[in-house]
């Protein structure tokens, strides 16, 4: 893919999905950065309103690198369904599934639009 975005393109999703397709290799270090550490801290907030059973299933919608999925897979042992519409992003959390020792059958990484 190229990495140069046109940014006169008529098109704003194909815009933002080109975006997020080229920085997936710094967004989590960006994320962090430009919240001043606020989505570590709500990520912490939603894990402690949620419940799953073991076994059961979490869709995490617009996944991006898979950081919220991989907390809920760490604490509830649920099958992750990651849905993202950046490939490159979903590439991404593969690689942190494979990092943490994670079985690739507890995640399935699915590319594709929800609006």
């Amino acid at each position: 893919m190229n990495s140069k975005i046109n940014l006169y393109t008529n098109d704003k999703r194909e815009y933002v999905k080109g975006m997020f397709n080229s920085i997936h290799r710094t967004y989590d270090i960006l994320n962090h950065t430009l919240s001043f550490g606020i989505d570590i801290y709500w990520r912490k907030k939603a894990l402690s309103k949620l419940t799953f059973q073991p076994g059961g299933i979490c869709l995490d919608l617009a996944s991006g690198t898979g950081d919220f999925g991989i907390e809920v897979y760490k604490k509830f042992k649920c099958k992750i369904i990651g849905y993202d519409f950046a490939e490159n992003t979903l590439r991404r959390f593969r690689q942190k599934i494979k990092k943490n020792g994670f079985s690739e059958n507890d995640f399935l990484l699915v590319s594709g639009e929800a609006e």
